[in-house]
């Protein structure tokens, strides 16, 4: 077991809680799943993280890997479910939000998808994917001022990152410039 600790007035480490989620056992269901899927076997890999997440409801590694499966597998809504319910168990994952922005872009959605992506932006600020996405949505949507502080923050982030380069372009052709 995995035991967290902190430290006390008077330094000396204390026992505050023990999470099972790290046993052995799980460390173990844990590699047996990824190995299905990388190796492309979703279909059992669907199979076990579903037992996964019903039996580790709060353990975000199931939703994680469920939400990439269903998007992989082009099951978009549930997908953005399973996205959802990363989020409930672990609200402060940039990544989740960006990739749940991805999703909510994916179905049509782009005003949800730029609340996403800036959350993502607000707990990781220096997160290349976020700011990339963000500008191509913040252009689809028209709002091409933020979409050009983002994608010029991708290319302060990464200068050799072209399709922020070219989505640039595309913003600058569009108001004139």
């Amino acid at each position: 077991l995995l035991m967290l600790f902190r430290e006390d007035n008077s330094s000396k480490k204390q026992r505050i809680s023990t999470m099972p989620e790290f046993s052995e056992s799980l460390i173990k269901l844990q590699g047996e799943i990824l190995e299905h899927y990388h190796n492309k076997n979703l279909v059992y890999a669907e199979k076990l993280l579903i037992s996964f997440t019903e039996k580790y409801p709060s353990h975000p590694f199931g939703w994680n890997l469920l939400g990439g499966l269903f998007k992989k597998t082009g099951r978009l809504s549930y997908a953005a479910n399973a996205c959802k319910k990363l989020l409930e168990v672990d609200p402060e994952n940039a990544v989740a939000h960006n990739n749940y922005g991805s999703i909510l872009q994916e179905l049509g959605k782009p005003w949800e998808a730029e609340t996403s992506y800036k959350r993502a932006r607000e707990i990781e600020p220096d997160l290349v994917e976020v700011h990339m996405n963000l500008g191509a949505t913040l252009f689809t949507l028209g709002k091409y001022d933020e979409s050009l502080k983002s994608l010029n923050k991708v290319i302060k982030l990464k200068p050799a990152h072209h399709l922020s380069h070219k989505i640039l372009g595309d913003v600058l052709q569009k108001i004139g410039k």
